[in-house]
This record gives C-alpha cells, sequence and structure tokens, in this order.
C-alpha cells in the first residue's frame, strides 16, 4: 500500500496535524528559495527575500496557504512523493510571484519598481523550472495560458468588486494557476492531461478557501482598504438599508456581516464547495485521506454556521437594538451589551473555525 502523508491525520485537527506532517518538505523549500535569492541580481534577491519575510511575519508560525498546495492537492490525486518534489519548487516561485503581484496590486509599496521587475524575474524563472521537470509536455504550455488569463480574470473582478459582487466563483480565479501545478503534476504521474473535472475539483477547493480566508482576514483587509466580497455585500447591505457610507469601526463592521448575513452565506457556499468534491469525480480516484481533510474543513464551518443559528434562535437577535447602541448611542441596554458581546466571541472563532 502507497504511503500517504495524511495517514495520521484525524478530522479534529487535520489542518494542524497536516501542516505539520510536511513543515520538514517546506522548511526544505524555503530553504531552497533563499539559495535562490542568493544568486539573484542584490536588488531582486533583496527585495524577494524582504517580501518573503514580511509574509512570513503575517502569516506568524502557520504555513502559507499556497506553500503546501503540491502536497495537498499531490496526495488528493495520488501523485508519488517523488513527483511532488519536483513540482514543489518550481511551484514556490510562482506562488511567491502571486504574492508579490496581489501586494502591489492592494498596497502602496515603497520599493514597487523592484518588486514589480522582481514579480517578472520569478515569473520567468518558474516558468524555466517547471518545464525543465516536464521536458516536451506542450500542451501544458497552452493549459498555463489559459489558466494565467483566468487569474487574470480572478484579479480584475476584485478590482471591479462593483460589477462582479455576485461571482464567487470568478475571484477564486485568482488562484488559477493552482491549476498548472496539479495539471503538472497529472503529467509527470500519468502521463495524460488534467480533465476538466479534475480542473472543476480545485477551482471548488480554491473558491471555498477563498471566502475562508475572507473570513479570517476581514479585518485586516478592512483597515488596507481591500474590499473583498464578503466586505463589499455587508457595506452594501448597511448603506442599502441605513445609509451609512462613512468609515466604520470593528463592531459596526461586524453588525454590517452578521445582519447582512454575509458570514452565514461565506460559511454555507464554503461548505457547499468542498462537499462537491466526491460528486466532481469518480470517488476511487481520489485519495481518502485527503478527502477526510477537507471534509474536516467543511464540518468546521458547519459548526460555526450552527453556533451562529443558536445564538440567533435562543436570545432573539434585535436587529434594532443593536444597531441604535453601535450607530446612535441610544440603547445602553445591559441585556443588548451583554448578547453583543457573546456574538463578539462567537466571531472571535470564525478564524479558528476557518483553520
Amino acid at each position: 500500500m502507497k504511503y500517504s502523508i495524511i495517514d495520521s491525520i484525524s478530522t479534529k485537527n487535520a489542518e494542524i496535524n497536516y501542516l505539520e506532517n510536511i513543515k520538514l518538505d517546506i522548511d526544505f523549500i524555503r530553504k531552497e528559495f533563499y539559495d535562490f535569492t542568493d544568486k539573484c541580481n542584490l536588488l531582486i534577491g533583496n527585495a524577494l527575500v524582504n517580501h518573503f519575510e514580511d509574509r512570513k511575519q503575517r502569516a506568524g508560525e502557520i504555513l502559507m496557504l499556497g506553500e503546501y498546495v503540491p502536497f495537498v492537492f499531490g496526495e488528493l490525486f495520488n501523485i508519488s512523493k517523488k513527483n511532488i518534489r519536483k513540482v514543489a519548487f518550481p511551484w514556490f516561485l510562482m506562488y511567491e510571484y502571486s504574492l508579490l503581484l496581489d501586494d502591489l496590486l492592494d498596497e502602496d509599496r515603497e520599493q514597487w519598481k523592484v518588486e514589480l521587475i522582481a514579480s517578472q524575474y520569478l515569473l520567468d524563472k518558474s516558468y524555466s523550472s517547471f518545464f525543465n521537470q516536464l521536458g516536451k509536455a506542450s500542451f501544458l504550455l497552452d493549459k498555463y495560458n489559459l489558466y494565467r488569463e483566468q487569474s487574470f480574470e480572478g484579479m480584475l473582478a476584485e478590482i471591479d468588486m462593483e460589477n462582479n459582487i455576485g461571482s464567487i466563483l470568478l475571484q477564486g480565479r485568482k488562484s488559477a494557476l493552482v491549476k498548472f501545478c496539479i495539471a503538472s503534476l497529472i503529467e509527470l504521474e500519468y502521463n495524460r492531461s488534467i480533465s476538466s473535472k479534475e480542473e472543476q475539483v480545485i477551482d471548488n477547493i480554491c473558491s471555498a478557501i477563498q471566502l475562508i480566508d475572507d473570513l479570517t482576514d476581514f479585518k485586516e483587509d478592512y483597515s488596507k482598504n481591500q474590499v473583498n466580497l464578503l466586505l463589499r455585500t455587508s457595506l452594501n447591505w448597511l448603506k442599502n438599508k441605513y445609509g451609512i457610507r462613512k468609515r466604520l469601526n470593528v463592531e459596526q463592521l461586524i453588525f454590517a456581516m452578521l445582519f447582512s448575513n454575509s458570514i452565514s452565506t461565506s460559511l454555507e457556499f464554503s461548505e457547499y464547495l468542498l462537499n462537491k468534491i466526491n460528486k466532481n469525480i469518480e470517488v476511487n480516484s481520489l485519495n481518502q485521506y485527503s478527502i477526510n481533510y477537507f471534509d474536516s474543513i467543511s464540518k468546521d464551518c458547519s459548526k460555526c454556521l450552527y453556533k451562529f443559528d443558536r445564538l440567533t434562535e435562543v436570545h432573539k437577535f434585535n436587529e434594532e437594538d443593536f444597531y441604535e447602541m453601535l450607530f446612535t448611542n441610544k440603547n445602553s441596554n445591559i441585556k443588548v451589551k451583554d448578547m453583543w458581546n457573546r456574538v463578539l466571541e462567537e466571531v472571535k472563532l470564525l478564524p479558528k473555525a476557518s483553520n
């Protein structure tokens, strides 16, 4: 029986245990990245190291989602460890390119000119590294161009949020290059092209994770004026119902997210997309341990939804009471304040639920 790095995972602590299992692999890839930057032009090398260190600091002790893409999806599609390792570093360069481009779009960065050049340098090196491993798999060039177009569509949809507010799957396409990583793994392992059903599995997972990530990072995104789908839906609801367009504090923002149903909609749709993994493709062709891993994330979404539903049912939310307390300071009722504090405690658990 083929060894799986997910064999020992329980659904309760799936992500934590899984990341711990592949940490050594990712530490090795990170070291390879630092060695790579040492050989770069000094300005480019410094820009890449500084950016990556900044991203690591933001993530804390948690490995970044994109770093374990070859390992998670490689396991899902039953790819050998040998082939996963062939693709892991070229993918790491492509992922760092995506992070750098994302930050250049979202932030006013002091070294943006050097970073823009560095991002293109990364992309070129990633591209050549992939095809050094893949040899003459020329059909993958067409796939690469297609996925690049899709990633641009996702980025533009996020920029033009007002006209793409209902397009959750389109915005999930920011991560379309993940499909190139997996298409490369499938070519190496099975000597065939990735199927449309396999592409759909990847699209669903990436869109679900993007929605959950928006929940996790809503405070940071709002503080940086990065208005994702969750925030845009909430702010539009507040504007349309109460005529409020001003800058919000965190509690006012949570009020809008909660009563616009943006939180529950994001969790419900993430759960739905993750549950579709088995339905998009023949179950026997996927690694069951990997399916259990994604199933554990889906169950966490469900648990979080249940907690919000129970709060609503047991304590009978009164939207107007909370609105008066948070926006007009008219309502100082102790029971209302106590109830709101319970809500805030549940919202604090959202990042844990998403993990």
